[in-house]
């Protein structure tokens, strides 16, 4: 596969970059070592292993926390989420990897979100979903930055919009710092909605 520029999302040289994405990191498993893996259109603000369990095989990112009432039953995004090297998080995702062959037209989070149970129920997988006003992206707008540690530029197509409105976020992040904690407490500064990724999408 030529991988010298962008694969556009859902093309067939994008699925196959996904998926080769997952069989490198089987590796990375099977080496002993654990990993997070995060997409690139993601701002960091706080450190997000506060509210990673060292229980769970896996912690991974929801688009949006509140759709259903159990945590895990809400959509998956394959856009951050950290792994332990352990022989369920290994059989996990090579269970995962050969879920392609039931699903051949699908991505590895569509894959995913599809097997999530059988991975429980079979492997004994231990599967923890993040919750959004933590670990948060566009798709589930956090409109403050008292308890957000990461926001994705999920539910938005075009490279162009994500960085404009990730730009915006990250300068409203800028004036929430230079607030004192109690300016903050009173919640000055609000979050500026990702209105060219809304669009995008038509929202």
């Amino acid at each position: 596969m030529d991988m010298s520029n962008a694969k556009w999302f859902g093309t067939k040289e994008y699925l196959e970059l996904v998926w080769l994405k997952l069989s490198f990191q089987q590796r990375i498993l099977e080496l002993g070592y654990n990993f997070l893996y995060t997409d690139t259109d993601i701002l960091w603000f706080r450190n997000p292993f506060r509210h990673i369990s060292v229980y769970a095989d896996m912690s991974c990112s929801l688009d949006n926390s509140k759709a259903a009432s159990v945590l895990l039953d809400n959509e998956i995004n394959c856009g951050f989420y950290y792994m332990k090297s352990t022989s369920r998080s290994i059989n996990m995702i090579k269970k995962w990897v050969a879920g392609r062959a039931r699903f051949p037209d699908e991505n590895e989070q569509v894959v995913f979100s599809k097997i999530k149970h059988e991975l429980m129920s079979e492997l004994g997988a231990r599967i923890e979903a993040l919750e959004t006003e933590y670990v948060s992206g566009f798709c589930d707008f956090q409109k403050k930055f008292d308890k957000v540690c990461t926001v994705h530029a999920n539910c938005c197509m075009g490279l162009e919009n994500k960085v404009y409105d990730l730009k915006n976020i990250a300068a409203d992040w800028k004036k929430y710092m230079s607030l004192t904690p109690e300016e903050r407490k009173k919640g000055s500064v609000k979050v500026t909605a990702p209105g060219r990724c809304r669009k995008s999408m038509g929202w």
